[in-house]
């Protein structure tokens, strides 16, 4: 298994660049596979989302709402979640209603691949 040292390596050899507060640094992306979540027991729609998997120092400052830009393309953390070590978080994401049109939309089919395929 992976040291938590490597981790962030890992990420930067595999990975996409994610923005977040104005730093960038790799992450693992991939296509939520639902658009319909469990939220608090009630099923809510939350449109196209996606699942950006990060080393955790780098989303220490992120919080729900925020904007995250992954490969350019402009999405809002909907809920962040940390692994039981806590050495990577992984934040569900969903398009980012408030930027401007066309301003680095992803193609889901060509840019966002599942992780390990």
């Amino acid at each position: 298994m992976f040291g938590e040292d490597e981790i962030q390596s890992m990420l930067d050899d595999v990975g996409l660049p994610i923005t977040i507060n104005g730093v960038v640094a790799n992450g693992s992306v991939r296509r939520a596979d639902q658009e319909m979540l469990q939220v608090s027991g009630f099923e809510k729609f939350i449109g196209k989302a996606i699942v950006v998997l990060v080393y955790t120092p780098f989303a220490a400052a992120l919080s729900v709402g925020d904007q995250v830009l992954v490969d350019g393309a402009a999405f809002k953390a909907y809920e962040i979640l940390q692994s039981a070590n806590g050495i990577v978080t992984k934040i569900l994401c969903t398009i980012d209603p408030t930027a401007p049109a066309g301003a680095g939309m992803l193609s889901f089919e060509d840019s966002i691949q599942p992780v390990g395929g």
